[in-house]
């Protein structure tokens, strides 16, 4: 079938869902085929949620259900309705409408989820046992008060469990047929439900070893009272797809999320000031993240390997951003850091190939190693006046780099900064700038300025291959009253690199 052809053939298919909006809408619904493409375009164009714009609200599930300008968010009187869903109780958004337009307003942008709790406030995990291999399902637990737990397995066996103490429950299933679905629904008697680690047992998810082969059969988790998620918890359930997160979830431990590889999109509760090591580590499906306006640290390795992930609003309260946060988010577009960080750790953005610019806000004074290493994607970036050192290879193989702009304060450029940027094509050193590391300016080939004029003394250069393989043609200009000093400079007249014969007067440049 053709293009054209398959595409008319996906318009007759969708005539039932047309004609439902459009009598949603109390429209006519449309006789021929011309009509019907009409209405296609209008409900694209009056009821699609516009994805450019800044200020997004989004489900559970990652469904964009609003968007808004940064003008039209602020003129907002009152936050629009979240959806109703069967069996879940909206909890609301979690951002109050204050908080929204402060985080539109200071970040250009902003990411408001939805919470829900269950109904009736038990926690319900649907699993699929796939294979006969898989059919005794553990599951830990702890609840927090001695009254117990109920535990519907789903197949028609209820338990209650009491005692105040971890304990690991275990249930056989035998079905006739596979795969077959199951929802346990755990309900406590009194009190809320505290997950405290790994759901299912983490060590092995394969066929070859099924004694601990469990997280894998995960699809889907609907929170009820719950207070905690804790360390591990859904760590490589590869199979989940949504999870529903209740307001009353304070607490998300480390790698709680870890390798769940089909997790598309998750809303943090706004009960929740801190997002640990690892959390959403090597969730190579997640593409949409609300995180909440009370957030104020993001530790190590959280977002690292979410290759679906285009962008992130982080909150304006987030104040600290440890390392390797975003590593190899292959897909991020755009991040606005906010005004309260002031260092940016180690690899943090390294190997984000499709991140085109970044937005450094002037409370950061430390920029560490690696941090936008192999972001082939970033053509320019602005180093905020503040910042005094720039760690070894921050911007190592840049390859689309063209201009930097390094601050005054800067008094040292650690080894390899620049080096295989072979986009970059001028460089202007500040005149504070006593040290130049190794490898510093290696394969820039485009380079053919490098200007220290305004230096008063000659800076180190503690090793002779900081401008391996640049420009033959390459100028370094130097203060007339220095040519000499320059010309003599232990490493800078070295002949191995080119660097002598490439030093001229500023007056002569």
């Amino acid at each position: 079938m053709g293009t054209t052809a398959q595409k008319l053939q996906a318009i007759l298919d969708s005539k039932a869902d047309i004609a439902a909006a459009l009598e949603e809408k109390h429209a006519v619904v449309p006789e021929t085929l011309a009509e019907y493409g009409d209405a296609i375009r209008t409900i694209s164009q009056n009821d699609a949620p516009n994805i450019r714009n800044p200020v997004k609200f989004v489900d559970y599930d990652g469904t964009l259900l609003y968007s808004y300008s940064l003008a039209d968010a602020a003129a907002l009187s009152e936050l629009p309705d979240p959806p109703s869903h069967d069996g879940l109780t909206s909890q609301g958004w979690n951002y109050t409408l204050a908080q929204m337009k402060s985080q539109a307003s200071s970040m250009g942008s902003c990411t408001v989820g939805c919470n829900y709790v269950t109904t009736d406030g038990a926690t319900r995990i649907r699993i699929k046992v796939r294979d006969p291999v898989h059919n005794d399902f553990r599951i830990n637990f702890t609840q927090s008060v001695s009254k117990g737990v109920e535990v519907d397995w789903g197949d028609g066996t209820v338990e209650t469990f009491t005692g105040t103490s971890a304990a690991v429950r275990t249930h056989t299933y035998s079905p006739s047929e596979y795969p077959t679905e199951y929802t346990i629904a755990l309900t406590p008697n009194s009190g809320t439900l505290r997950f405290t680690t790994n759901i299912c047992g983490y060590t092995t998810q394969n066929t070859t070893n099924p004694a601990g082969g469990y997280c894998s059969m995960i699809e889907s988790v609907k929170l009820g009272a719950v207070t905690s998620i804790g360390n591990y918890m859904f760590y490589y359930c590869s199979s989940l797809q949504s999870i529903s997160i209740s307001s009353g979830v304070t607490s998300i431990g480390s790698s709680a999320f870890n390798s769940c590889y089909s997790l598309q999109s998750i809303s943090i509760s706004s009960g929740v000031t801190s997002i640990r090591d690892n959390v959403f580590s090597n969730c190579c499906s997640l593409q949409s993240v609300s995180i909440p306006s009370g957030v104020t640290s993001i530790g190590n390795y959280v977002f690292s390997n979410c290759y679906s992930l285009q962008s992130i609003s982080i909150p304006s309260s987030v104040t600290s951003i440890g390392t390797y946060v975003f590593y190899y988010c292959s897909s991020l577009q755009s991040v606005s850091i906010p005004s309260g960080v002031t260092s940016i750790g180690n690899y943090v953005f390294s190997n984000c190939s499709s991140l085109k610019s970044i937005s450094i806000p002037s409370s950061v004074t430390s920029i560490g190693t690696y941090v936008f290493s192999s972001c082939s994607s970033l053509q320019s970036v602005s180093i905020p006046s503040g910042v005094t050192s720039i760690g070894g290879s921050t911007f190592s193989y840049c390859s689309s780099l063209k201009s930097v702009s390094i601050p005054s304060g800067v008094t040292s450029i650690g080894s390899g900064v620049f080096s295989y940027c072979y986009s970059l094509q001028s460089v202007s050193i500040p005149s504070g700038v006593t040290s130049i590391g190794g490898s510093t300016f290696s394969n820039c080939s485009s380079i053919r300025v490098y200007d220290f004029s305004n230096h008063a003394a000659v800076p180190s250069l503690p090793y002779v291959n900081a401008f391996t393989n640049t420009s033959t043609t390459k100028k370094i200009v130097v203060p007339d009253s220095l040519y000499d000093s320059w010309k003599a400079a232990s490493n800078w007249s070295s002949t191995t690199n080119n660097i002598v014969n490439c030093i001229v007067k500023a007056s002569e440049a």
